[in-house]
C-alpha cells in the first residue's frame, strides 16, 4: 500500500499490472506511477488473518510501514521485496535474510495475534 497512490495496489497487489501480471510487471508498473511524485514514497505491507468456523469469525492484522526505493536491490524475496525498505532498516527486504523477513514480516504479525486471539477465545488449546 504506497501512501502517494491512495494505498494502492492493497489488495490488487499481485494483479497490479493486470490479471497474468508477473512481479516485474507490478513493480514496473508502480515505479511508472511514483516516478511523477516527490520521495519519499512511504508505503506498507498489510495482512489480514481470518479464522471462521460454525460459530467464530475472528480477525487479526498485521502491518510493516517503509518506504519505496526506484531501483531494486536483493535477491532473497518476491514481489515487491525489492523495492520495500522496512522503517529501522538499511535494506530492501530482498536484501534481509529469512529469519529477519520472517521476525518483521507482516503475515507473521497476523497469524501470530490470531492464534493468540483463538487461544484467548478457548477455539484451540
Amino acid at each position: 500500500m504506497v501512501e502517494q497512490l491512495d494505498n494502492q495496489p492493497g489488495i490488487f497487489s499481485a494483479r497490479y499490472a493486470g490479471e497474468k501480471a508477473t512481479d516485474e510487471d507490478n513493480n514496473i508498473k508502480l515505479i511508472s506511477e511514483l516516478n511523477s511524485l516527490s520521495e519519499p514514497y512511504k508505503a506498507k505491507y498489510y495482512c489480514v488473518a481470518v479464522y471462521v468456523d460454525d460459530s467464530n469469525i475472528i480477525t487479526a492484522h498485521g502491518e510493516i510501514s517503509g518506504t519505496i526505493i526506484k531501483y531494486p536491490k536483493g535477491k532473497n524475496g518476491f514481489g515487491y521485496d525489492p523495492y520495500f525498505v522496512p522503517e529501522g532498516y538499511g535494506h530492501t527486504m530482498a536484501e534481509l535474510d529469512a529469519d529477519t523477513k520472517n521476525k518483521i514480516s507482516h503475515r507473521f504479525q497476523a497469524f501470530n495475534k490470531l492464534f493468540n486471539k483463538l487461544k484467548f477465545e478457548g477455539v484451540i488449546k
